[in-house]
């Protein structure tokens, strides 16, 4: 249902450097060569002495080389913010709101994810979207309960909209999950703060103590609150590898925000194959 994008740029600038030390590498060779034919004309024991300096300096020139490749490996690239944000969208329902990110356009519909508790609520699912040309907030109206796929397993909802006038960036999905560790961004509502962007880490994949179902949630570090919902958790390369579903709480309610300690630096997020399966559910 979707297609892939990938981070062009990036691989390109790796794939250059590489060449590069590829061909420096070759220039060295040449040189060491060079020099050594010339040292057939010369005394037995200046070679001696010319071979053991020439040792010492292509070993200094591998470590140099080890040491850029060991950078260029270790770079970490940085997502595509202004792509991030005008493919997130502002969900409404009465009183409650959320995010959600455009996964797919197919001419005459765009594909919106979002999570499941922000569009179930009784009353009319308002959406405002982001011109990609102008830059724009336009609110685009109520999108039919018909057009609205939930899952019934997990908190996930896929949303197909009538497309609107104008241009408007589009996220893929990843082709794997994030490791323990890694570095991950979200972007949302958090309590109004529209398209507000956090950054964090892949903490840990556990099963949420709030939800009764069998599947586990990746854990994130990147703060979020009230807002946050419905919306993508993306890797370095602009891809979403979550949807943002809720936070860690201590109480006996979580709407009962004066006698609730919420942990807004451990985000629950809905899995990379949950958001597969729902997608391959809905073809």
């Amino acid at each position: 249902m979707l297609n892939n994008q990938n981070s062009l740029g990036f691989n390109s600038s790796l794939q250059l450097m590489g060449d590069m030390i590829m061909k420096f590498k070759k220039i060295i060779a040449y040189v060491l060569l060079i020099i050594m034919l010339g040292l057939v004309s010369v005394q037995y024991s200046k070679i001696e002495s010319i071979i053991k300096t020439v040792r010492i300096l292509e070993i200094q020139i591998q470590k140099i080389i080890k040491d850029i490749s060991f950078l260029l490996i270790n770079i970490d690239p940085k997502p595509d913010i202004e792509k991030s944000i005008t493919s997130t969208v502002q969900l409404k329902v009465g009183r409650y709101g959320g995010a959600g990110v455009i996964i797919k356009d197919d001419g005459e519909y765009l594909y919106i994810l979002t999570a499941k508790h922000i569009v179930t609520p009784k009353g009319k699912v308002e959406i405002v979207i982001t011109n990609l040309v102008t830059n724009k907030k336009t609110y685009i109206g109520i999108i039919p309960r018909k057009n609205i796929y939930i899952d019934e397993e997990v908190d996930l909802a896929l949303i197909k909209l009538s497309k609107p006038e104008g241009r408007y960036s589009i996220i893929s999905l990843a082709e794997k999950e994030p490791k323990i560790g890694e570095t991950i961004y979200t972007v949302g509502h958090p309590i109004g703060t529209y398209y507000t962007v956090n950054i964090g880490i892949v903490s840990n994949y556990i099963k949420n103590p709030f939800v009764k179902r069998k599947g586990t949630y990746m854990l994130i570090s990147a703060p979020s609150i009230f807002g946050n919902s419905g919306g993508a958790i993306i890797n370095n390369k602009t891809e979403i590898v979550g949807i943002a579903s809720g936070i860690m709480w201590l109480g006996k309610n979580p709407k009962d925000i004066a006698n609730t300690i919420y942990v807004y630096h451990m985000t629950f997020a809905i899995r990379l194959d949950d958001i597969k399966n729902l997608l391959k559910s809905v073809k």
